[in-house]
């Protein structure tokens, strides 16, 4: 018995992994199919079949972690159901949390057996690969927009801006950013490429990648890994000449404000960050004409007054109608749930990532931590536990390799 329950283990990571990194774009942007509704089947039908065939004794972190992810849950059809929401809304919304509690369990369960086939350090590799893989599907899909945005079958308007997607969902720069920064953190921090030119070509096409996507902050946390792996290699390349790896930050740093410069919303952007931008009356400014950017929501939210319980699931965003609630135009996760579950809910979330570092005290990559703060910089940006990219990406890369 436990050998077939081995074997759906498997075959459930073969599928989120496939179907988030390989098939996911492609089956929304060519069949039309609902991410939404893909991921929460998949993500309940595995914890439905984990609940009822695990007879293993949970650790005290990995109980505490998936303890504090359901009342999470609760929690959500409690506030939305207050404020009189549809139950439909408070379902969806709890895949915030199922998400992380079920790729967790499954990572975690799939990784004590240790199969040969299936082993951490072969689906590094694997995916290693499919991050040298985005460059060219990275140019096919700037340079052949007008092409390929007659095939959209999704439900989604996708502008040129947006279209550098890769092979993840669509719309996931972000994801796939966090994708690629990760990758090069892991090839320069274990012995998985044969030689230095290897690992040098390796990192030069994923940097490449990472300027033709969308995602400025994925650029930033790209800086603060290359600041991370110099440090911690600094006895390897005393011989460097400091002044040489200044030169090269800034080049890096020039040939992206170029990339941006080019970008249309560039100006706008540019005319509103040079305005005094936390200023309440600019931020009431630019939330009129829809433009204000992140930080000026939190400065217009906080105006209005602490929220301590949230207005319910999706007040913020309106999955059903695919729309915002208010004059808002940013995804960002911290954003979001302030919104729709209050302080209190933003604060579970906030322990929801400090409690993921306990869970991989003994077995932990030499970056995890810096996975977490990447999972905490880009939930301003975007939405992360709710992305089965993000999550896969951030737990199977918590875990150090093994043979």
């Amino acid at each position: 018995m436990q050998k077939e329950r081995n074997i759906i283990l498997q075959l459930y990571l073969i599928f989120f992994i496939t179907y988030s990194y390989f098939i996911g774009g492609f089956v929304q942007f060519f069949l039309g199919f609902s991410n939404t509704v893909i991921t929460f089947f998949t993500i309940l039908s595995f914890l439905v079949f984990y609940f009822f065939s695990s007879k293993n004794k949970v650790k005290k972190e990995g109980f505490n972690y998936s303890l504090i992810l359901l009342i999470m849950v609760l929690y959500t059809f409690i506030i939305s159901i207050v404020n009189n929401e549809f139950i439909v809304k408070p379902l969806l919304y709890s895949l915030f949390f199922l998400v992380p509690l079920g790729i967790y369990l499954l990572i975690k369960n799939t990784q004590n057996f240790n199969s040969k086939s299936l082993n951490n350090r072969r689906i590094k590799k694997v995916l290693l690969l499919v991050a040298i893989f985005q460059l060219p599907i990275l140019l096919f899909q700037k340079y052949f927009y007008s092409f390929l945005i007659s095939l959209n079958n999704s439900s989604q308007q996708i502008a040129h801006v947006d279209f550098t997607f890769g092979s993840f969902f669509i719309k996931n720069d972000h994801a796939l950013g966090f994708f690629l920064v990760v990758n090069l953190l892991y090839i320069w921090s274990y012995p998985i490429l044969k030689n230095k030119f290897q690992r040098n070509l390796v990192s030069i096409i994923i940097i490449a990648s990472l300027f033709i996507s969308n995602s400025n902050t994925s650029i930033l946390y790209l800086f603060g890994a290359i600041t991370i792996l110099i440090f911690r290699n600094r006895e390897s390349i005393s011989k460097i000449r400091v002044d040489r790896v200044f030169y090269l930050l800034i080049f890096l740093l020039i040939i992206y404000l170029i990339v941006d410069f080019f970008e249309p919303k560039f100006y706008l952007d540019l005319q509103n960050k040079l305005s005094n931008s936390l200023d309440y009356k600019t931020a009431v400014k630019w939330y009129k004409q829809g433009q204000a950017r992140r930080e000026q929501i939190v400065v217009l939210l906080i105006k209005d007054g602490l929220n301590f319980f949230g207005n319910g699931a999706y007040a913020y965003f309106d999955i059903l109608k695919s729309e915002f609630t208010r004059n808002f135009r940013h995804f960002s996760q911290l954003i979001w749930i302030y919104y729709d579950i209050g302080l209190i809910g933003l604060l579970g979330f906030l322990m929801i990532i400090f409690k993921t570092n306990k869970l991989f005290k003994d077995n932990s990559s030499s970056y995890s931590m810096y996975l977490s703060i990447g999972i905490l910089i880009y939930s301003f940006f975007t939405i992360v536990t709710f992305d089965i990219n993000f999550i896969l990406t951030y737990f199977i890369y918590k875990y150090q390799d093994n043979d």
